[in-house]
């Protein structure tokens, strides 16, 4: 189980987009949480299963190339 936050633009279309790249990874979505701000970005937090680190980087790579995504990071609780 790992954290990922995505902060995003807040457009139509891009939570699906974000959630779509993480699936096509061969990666479940345990968890998720987001929210908005009034300056027009999302954050998005989700918890996935990921067996190792290689498939992690894989998964953030692809999150990264999203149009609309600002940044990810491995949060650590």
């Amino acid at each position: 189980q790992v954290k990922v936050r995505v902060v995003s633009e807040n457009r139509t279309g891009l939570l699906a987009a974000i959630s779509n790249t993480i699936s096509a990874q061969g990666v479940n979505i345990d968890g998720g949480r987001i929210t908005t701000s009034r300056d027009n970005r999302a954050v998005q937090t989700f918890e996935l299963a990921i067996p190792d680190r290689k498939h992690l980087d894989a998964v953030m790579r692809s999150v990264s190339k999203v149009k609309g995504v600002l940044s990810v990071e491995r949060v650590r609780s």
